[in-house]
């Protein structure tokens, strides 16, 4: 007699458990919404900021000169080319941003966090490419900007350095922590979610990249035109490499030379007779 164990009963097959597919990221019109959201997010840390720089600067006005010293208009004038102000709504932001993004995603039940963004790696020759075209660009860009008379970006960044403080916050705020927050929104979540189906990849890239030139509203349209095509360049780069790393480091690369450059032009107007 047989005294092995009898095998374990196969389950029928219309009770066997499959495991779900795995989701997918948020739709179309999902990933607008929420990157909406994360806009509001930004838009909102940003203005905390602002308001508790402006109130301190207000009480200090009020306990150095009374009420009568207070002057909404010059201390708003201040505040906006003052660079620890700056620096502070960027580092703020960022996680701000990045726990919204988390949430967002987490919340989908999909692909990981690192996938969903596209944080990878990318090939060498993918960089000197779009490197050579952003340079093409910027080129181009100039020469525009000088056509057109526009010398508000420059300004504006001229504005933040010539006050000659918080110098490395400014500039670790303007070359990664920009980059790091605005690529990840707009060319990793936002591109992944709108990006799905073939025929809307070039919505994927157009949508985000006009929500962020729409962010630089401190710059007169001929520069908000350029940087428009400049996001088509971190657009582009992000879709055909799919590394949202490759336009974090394009972005990089683009804000530390226009930071040197300003830095050059006004170290030579200090040094001029």
């Amino acid at each position: 007699m047989d005294s092995s164990p009898a095998p374990d009963p196969v389950p029928p097959a219309d009770l066997v458990e499959v495991a779900p597919p795995p989701r997918g990221p948020w739709s179309f019109w999902a990933t607008l919404g929420f990157g909406l959201l994360a806009m509001g997010v930004m838009v909102a840390a940003q203005a905390i900021v602002g308001i508790v720089f402006a109130v301190t600067t207000m009480a200090q006005q009020y306990g150095r000169h009374g009420r009568n010293a207070i002057d909404p208009d010059r201390i708003a004038q201040e505040l906006a080319s003052n660079p620890l102000m700056l620096a502070i709504a960027m580092f703020v932001s960022l996680p701000a941003v990045g726990l919204a993004l988390w949430l967002m995603i987490h919340l989908r039940r999909g692909p990981g966090l690192l996938d969903y963004l596209g944080l990878r790696g990318f090939r060498v020759s993918q960089f000197i490419f779009w490197a050579v075209v952003l340079t093409g660009v910027v080129y181009g860009g100039e020469w525009f900007l000088k056509r057109a008379g526009d010398r508000s970006g420059q300004q504006f960044m001229a504005d933040l350095l010539a006050q000659g403080s918080h110098l490395p916050m400014l500039i670790t705020a303007v070359v990664l922590g920009a980059p790091l927050l605005e690529e990840f929104l707009f060319r990793g979540f936002m591109y992944r979610g709108m990006a799905v189906r073939r025929h809307s990849v070039w919505l994927a890239i157009l949508i985000p990249n006009l929500l962020w030139t729409l962010l630089h509203v401190q710059y007169q349209p001929a520069t908000m035109a350029v940087l428009f095509c400049m996001g088509l360049v971190f657009g582009c780069a992000r879709h055909f490499s799919g590394s949202t790393m490759l336009a974090v480091l394009l972005h990089a690369l683009s804000n530390a030379l226009g930071t040197i450059s300003t830095m050059v032009e006004l170290q030579e107007k200090v040094a001029a007779p």
